[in-house]
């Protein structure tokens, strides 16, 4: 039996205010053309040996060489998929789930590891409004500490698990986040601040928090890279992506690109490789 975590989000009682939204669709790669199927959306692993096709309410997950269906997950008809992954250096997916419950709803967040075919312990915040979904997840494989963030219309929230299934919620001093990432070899959060159009960086352990971004000008965040090196973009004035900056969570930070033309914030991302990816 699969076990679960569960935690009351009763420190969020702003979201009490919230109207009500529907769940977003789930985040999307984009795949060659070449190889998609009918009827389903596809996204490949990081050595493409694996595939993800989701389908309604199936997600059945491949081996690339033979097309073998090796897992198959069924969504319940109260259960709807707002998000899907696959982590940078491994075969395991990510998958935020959200579940209608009697009163309001519960998100999960299942991993589907394809390289030891085990069930980890799937984290599982309850409590929460109708339309909460999961929207982002930060996972780090060296520290296996996991951030997860969730929203209800522009309101959002963050939560933590690692290794030792610990759930807890993420006191970041701010409700309006837009996007999260996470370091590699060390617990830190970063995560866009939409009131001031900033980034911090969290330390959890420590309990600090701080502005990372230049003190000048208005920045978004774009991620992180395998090296820890952190990608920001400088927005202009109609909050658009004019320059992409990298730096360390120390806050220094150097131009790294000049853009030919401005991008929005969302269409820019940068691979685990470093390799930066426009759409």
């Amino acid at each position: 039996m699969i076990l679960t975590i569960t935690l009351q989000m009763m420190v969020y009682l702003y979201l009490d205010r919230v109207v009500f939204v529907p769940a977003a669709p789930y985040s999307e790669r984009a795949v060659s053309a070449e190889h998609a199927l009918p009827g389903g959306t596809y996204n490949y692993s990081h050595d493409k040996s694996c595939y993800a096709v989701v389908s309604g309410s199936k997600i059945g997950f491949y081996a690339a060489a033979d097309n073998k269906l090796l897992r198959e997950i069924k969504l319940r008809s109260e259960e709807s998929l707002s998000y899907f992954s696959w982590l940078p250096d491994k075969n395991i997916a990510l998958l935020g789930i959200n579940r209608l419950e009697r009163r309001g709803s519960s998100v999960v967040l299942k991993q589907i590891d394809l390289e030891t075919n085990s069930h980890p312990i799937e984290p599982k915040i309850s409590g929460l409004m109708r339309g909460t979904r999961i929207s982002g997840v930060a996972y780090s494989s060296e520290t296996n500490v996991i951030y997860i963030l969730v929203k209800n219309g522009v309101n959002s929230a963050v939560f933590r698990t690692d290794a030792n299934n610990h759930l807890r919620s993420v006191h970041t001093g701010y409700y309006h986040i837009g996007k999260i990432a996470s370091l590699n070899r060390y617990d830190l959060l970063l995560f866009d601040n939409l009131d001031n159009n900033s980034v911090y960086a969290l330390d959890f352990v420590r309990g600090k928090r701080e502005r990372i971004t230049p003190p000048k000008g208005k920045y978004t965040l774009i991620g992180v890279d395998m090296n820890d090196n952190i990608y920001i973009g400088r927005l202009n004035d109609h909050k658009l992506v004019d320059t992409i900056l990298v730096g360390k969570f120390n806050g220094d930070f150097h131009e790294y690109r000049k853009l030919g033309y401005p991008y929005p914030e969302d269409s820019i991302k940068v691979t685990y490789n470093g390799k930066l990816l426009f759409t």
